[in-house]
């Protein structure tokens, strides 16, 4: 029973480390300050276990020399920087359903089981497929304005500004897309 406790202790602490992380992302998006930047790394450095879990194949390979380079890399790359936002986004969704089967019963925990496993599957799809779409054009109008604009850099800098504001809004619709599940989880588990 003890180690329930520790367990529900844990996960509600790494709940909170991850909505903080996914906060400073999306404020570092937004203003792009060296400071929240050092935040969250400082943040992922204490954390190596939430890294392993949103990162696992590079932590695997980089277990014993964790770089603190390569997490400022994810600041300098916005591709990077929406996907970890959705990564820590879909970790806690994982969280939140694990702790919402633990207080069902057994043949309810069967049923949400797959019923869980199947909307984290829908929301990844969904949530991977905009991704790709918006990064691609991002990526083509960050090109199209560095050459249109290559003379004005007060024109350049605004165009560039208004990526970082679609990219915003992108991560405000991943973000409602994962409360929007968690609801329905949660109307599930009522009629259960």
């Amino acid at each position: 029973m003890a180690n329930e406790v520790v367990e529900v202790s844990a996960s509600q602490n790494d709940e909170e480390n991850l909505r903080s992380i996914a906060t400073n992302i999306k404020n570092y998006v937004s203003d792009n300050d060296a400071e929240t930047m050092n935040l969250v790394i400082s943040k992922l450095k204490d954390k190596p276990s939430i890294v392993a879990r949103l990162f696992p194949s590079a932590y695997e390979q980089e277990m014993q020399s964790l770089n603190i380079t390569k997490i400022r890399q994810l600041f300098s790359n916005e591709e990077s920087l929406v996907k970890a936002h959705a990564a820590i986004h879909l970790e806690l969704v994982r969280i939140q359903g694990n702790a919402m089967l633990a207080g069902a019963g057994i043949n309810a925990q069967q049923q949400l089981t797959v019923y869980v496993k199947e909307k984290i599957d829908q929301i990844e799809v969904s949530i991977s497929e905009s991704q790709h779409n918006i990064l691609s054009r991002l990526r083509n109008d960050k090109e199209r304005a560095k050459i249109d604009f290559a003379d004005d850099d007060e024109i350049l800098q605004a165009s560039l500004k208004s990526t970082s504001k679609r990219i915003m809004i992108h991560m405000e619709m991943n973000e409602e897309l994962i409360a929007g599940a968690k609801r329905a989880l949660t109307e599930k588990i009522k009629h259960i």
